[in-house]
């Protein structure tokens, strides 16, 4: 049991991680046109991510 507490928080980050990558991706591809619509930069999505 001690070593499925040890194992869960690399679980958990590295899942978050691997969810995080596609995440991006969509983020990149489909916020080109608010962006041109709104006259403003993407950089806020990225801040609140980060």
């Amino acid at each position: 049991m001690d070593t499925l507490r040890h194992r869960r928080a690399p679980l958990v980050l590295g899942t978050s991680r691997f969810l995080m990558v596609p995440d991006t991706s969509v983020m990149n591809v489909s916020v080109s046109r608010p962006v041109e619509d709104f006259d403003t930069e993407a950089a806020a999505y990225a801040l609140v991510m980060a």
